[in-house]
């Protein structure tokens, strides 16, 4: 009775010792599980930083054409606005020629004003009956006698005013 008992005791340890030998295998998977489920966290931690990496340089090729867009604009704007002045240089120009004609127009209408003036005083002087001696004709100026063809010319060289 003493042997089955020592079985007995033999066979229980043996047990405990399968189940803890059972229990270290488990806890050993579950380390192993443990450290795959790590090992493809960290795998999984990479691909997300690769993941974010390429996310990154796709901001910064973004950045980059936005500049880029913007330099484009700037110039196109530049270039408007060297348009624009080339255009007012243009229309300055146009309205300097413009300018330049009317002082042409108005000088010319001084010269025409100033000639008749010049002409006016000279029939102002030409009618004075002391300073024309007779015998002249006070429209043309011209000796009386020295008239070939008469009055007929006399009346041709006359002017709008009445000669005497």
């Amino acid at each position: 009775m003493l042997l089955l008992l020592l079985l007995l005791l033999l066979l229980l340890l043996l047990l405990l010792l399968l189940l803890l030998l059972l229990l270290l295998l488990l806890l050993l998977l579950l380390l192993l599980l443990l450290l795959l489920l790590l090992l493809l966290l960290l795998l999984l931690l990479r691909v997300l930083l690769l993941l974010l990496l390429l996310l990154l340089l796709l901001l910064l090729l973004l950045l980059l054409l936005l500049l880029l867009l913007l330099l484009l604009l700037l110039l196109l704007l530049l270039l408007l606005l060297l348009l624009l002045l080339l255009l007012l240089l243009l229309l300055l120009l146009l309205l300097l020629r413009v300018l330049l004609r009317v002082l042409l127009l108005l000088l010319l209408l001084l010269l025409l004003l100033l000639v008749n003036l010049i002409d006016d005083l000279d029939y102002d002087r030409l009618r004075n009956a002391e300073a024309f001696p007779r015998g002249f004709c006070r429209c043309s100026g011209l000796c009386l006698h020295h008239l070939r063809g008469g009055a007929s010319l006399h009346r041709r060289l006359r002017c709008s005013r009445s000669c005497p």
